[in-house]
């Protein structure tokens, strides 16, 4: 019964710590708020010194050391705090907030999804272009007539230029382990992590600047490539005509089929970013409650409600 007497006296008390720093008090007036947190005390710059004592004594005693290392924490997430004034009391602002709500260029801005969906995009299209010259490396390597290594017709010479007709098998099985399979899981891990990586960037600038990253990363295989066998195998490989097999399918289908898959692929993945559980939306929702007790959160349900907000 004392416990129960107790909360029902400090009530207001109580809800006032719930925003982790003096400095939301005058937030929590605008909200109008305050007046019923506590009613005793009529003028709002009483009710806001009363806010700031609450949070610097009351707080502390309730809550002990778990409370400041609480409060710490919610200032280095919430970032830099910028003061306005709005009507008769002063408005805090945070940094971190103004990155994922709030903000044209904001994460959570139609500008930023708009900008991030047309960036993935173009990424999977590179990305699935890839995938279909590993697929074009494996069926061209596959598909070559097999000869034993004695043959000597592997390669037919015309115009000091030379066409492979024929592969042994044993070269086959060579490059598709040494060279398509490696490929392949550079292209899924590039993938990945360029994707990823377009997705936590936080604002339009970094976004542009990661793509130019990427691009660069998209590069690398042919960097290897070179840097691995030198000038000289370089300038023979020159002398060899492309190796070709009939392709089972045609042309145009792919070209669809490759459309197709990076608008589903996209979608999928923005999908997967914002709305999962702990994406983005979920992030940025939850520091504007945590920072600036606004949106739909449970501390708003702890908070006394005012009528029409």
């Amino acid at each position: 019964m004392l416990d129960m007497e107790f909360f029902k006296h400090y009530k207001g008390h109580l809800q006032v710590c719930l925003a982790n720093d003096k400095n939301l008090c005058g937030n929590l007036e605008v909200f109008k708020q305050l007046p019923e947190m506590l009613p005793g005390f009529k003028e709002t710059n009483d009710r806001e010194e009363e806010c700031e004592t609450i949070m610097s004594k009351f707080c502390n005693k309730i809550f002990g050391e778990p409370y400041e290392f609480i409060n710490e924490k919610t200032m280095e997430l919430c970032g830099a705090a910028s003061f306005s004034r709005v009507g008769d009391v002063n408005t805090v602002a945070y940094s971190a907030v103004g990155t994922y709500v709030g903000q044209i260029d904001s994460v959570l801005g139609k500008s930023f999804v708009s900008f991030l969906i047309l960036l993935l995009f173009i990424w999977f299209i590179l990305l699935i272009t890839e995938f279909r010259y590993i697929w074009n490396f494996f069926q061209v390597i596959w598909n070559l007539p097999s000869k034993d290594n004695s043959d000597p017709d592997f390669a037919s010479a015309d115009g000091g230029k030379f066409t492979v007709t024929k592969l042994p098998l044993c070269h086959k099985v060579f490059a598709l382990l040494a060279i398509g399979v490696p490929r392949l899981v550079i292209a899924c891990v590039v993938a990945y992590v360029g994707a990823n990586f377009l997705a936590i960037t936080n604002t339009l600038q970094d976004l542009v600047l990661n793509c130019t990253a990427l691009g660069f990363l998209l590069e690398v295989d042919q960097m290897i490539h070179t840097g691995l066998l030198g000038q000289s195998i370089e300038i023979m490989m020159h002398r060899f005509e492309p190796m070709e097999v009939p392709s089972p399918t045609r042309g145009v289908m792919l070209t669809y089929s490759s459309l197709v898959m990076s608008f589903l692929i996209t979608g999928a993945f923005v999908a997967y970013t914002y709305l999962r559980p702990e994406g983005l939306r979920d992030v940025g929702m939850g520091i504007e409650c945590l920072c600036h007790l606004e949106g739909s959160c449970y501390v708003q349900q702890l908070l006394p409600r005012v009528h029409g907000q």
